[in-house]
């Protein structure tokens, strides 16, 4: 059994039919593929988005709902539905760090792209700061920039976990989409960090013109 192939119910059943430590090889091994596709899709995707609009590849694949060639935001939005803004923001992301190795950034997580984009074009190119950058957890990361660099400012990331109604998240996958289409936010966090700003602004001015 190969580790790309995906794991399905009828398959989990064939598995577990198996020899137990035979069993748990297969699951180790399709656990740790999964790890690596996801840590690394990022910037793959940011480099196929990237090629696909320097070469107007886009345009070899008709609209079928206006018969004309594709433009990019179209292709994106065909090729990858689930996942439309995060191309546009690994697209973006891989533009502003095309200062690091193609072959190296391919290799550092999303996680740490943030940190990357906001370190000095010479303290990124640096082969120990990649490494660590492809090694490292954000955490991890962010302590070893402050500790060799201190200069350079870096702050660790703070992750927010809440679920929204499903007609609240098509409002907000809208204006998560408008922003970064927009060149207001490079990235779904950005435009998340913008909007809260935005609508702060405003709630205050609300507040000061009601108790005047």
């Amino acid at each position: 059994m190969n580790a790309t192939d995906a794991i399905t119910p009828s398959r989990l059943i064939e598995i577990l039919s198996l020899d137990t430590a035979e069993a748990e090889s297969i699951l180790f091994d399709r656990m740790r593929y999964l790890d690596r596709v996801h840590k690394l899709s990022y910037c793959e995707i940011g480099m196929i988005c990237r090629t696909v609009e320097q070469y107007l590849l886009h345009e070899s694949r008709i609209d079928s709902e206006s018969g004309k060639p594709m433009s990019l935001t179209r292709w994106i939005r065909n090729a990858a539905p689930w996942s439309y803004s995060v191309c546009f923001s690994a697209k973006r992301d891989v533009e502003e760090l095309k200062d690091v190795p193609a072959e190296q950034l391919a290799q550092i997580p999303p996680s740490n792209i943030g940190t990357m984009k906001i370190l000095s074009s010479q303290v990124r190119s640096n082969p120990a700061v990649i490494e660590a950058a492809q090694s490292k957890s954000n955490k991890d990361f962010v302590k070893h920039i402050k500790d060799q660099f201190p200069d350079q400012h870096v702050t660790s990331k703070h992750i927010y976990r809440f679920s929204v109604a499903e007609d609240q998240a098509e409002d907000c996958d809208a204006a998560l989409e408008w922003a970064i289409e927009n060149d207001i936010a490079g990235s779904p966090s950005e435009a998340f960090h913008r909007m809260a700003v935005t609508a702060l602004e405003q709630w205050k001015k609300e507040s000061e013109c009601s108790t005047r």
